[in-house]
Parts: structure tokens; C-alpha cells; sequence
């Protein structure tokens, strides 16, 4: 669960997205898609963080 709280915290300070940080964003992204993933089978805890930290409305 700090895993995934770093990981948005880290795209929570990124406000544009450009050439330069696309890569970066892309890593991030995919490394919420596979915290959640695992979280789903293993660790219900985890999708709770993703609900209560409201990442999609971030994402948004």
C-alpha cells in the first residue's frame, strides 16, 4: 500500500504531460494498473487506497 501511495504521489506532481515525462507517466500509470491488479487477488487493503487517494478524479 506505500508502493502505491508513492507511485501517485509521484504522478500527483506531474501537472503536464510532454515529451520529455511521457515515458515517466506511462511507467507510472502501468505501475498503479499492476499495485491494483495484484491488490485485487491478494490484498483487498490496497484497492481501498486507490478509492480513498480518489487517483481517477487525479487522473482526470
Amino acid at each position: 500500500m506505500d508502493l502505491l501511495r508513492s507511485v501517485i504521489d509521484e504522478l500527483k506532481q506531474i501537472k503536464v504531460v510532454n515529451m520529455r515525462n511521457r515515458e515517466l507517466v506511462l511507467d507510472l500509470l502501468q505501475s498503479v494498473v499492476e499495485i491494483i491488479t495484484y491488490g485485487d487477488k491478494h490484498d483487498p487493503s490496497i484497492l481501498e487506497c486507490f478509492m480513498d487517494c480518489q487517483v481517477v478524479a487525479e487522473f482526470v
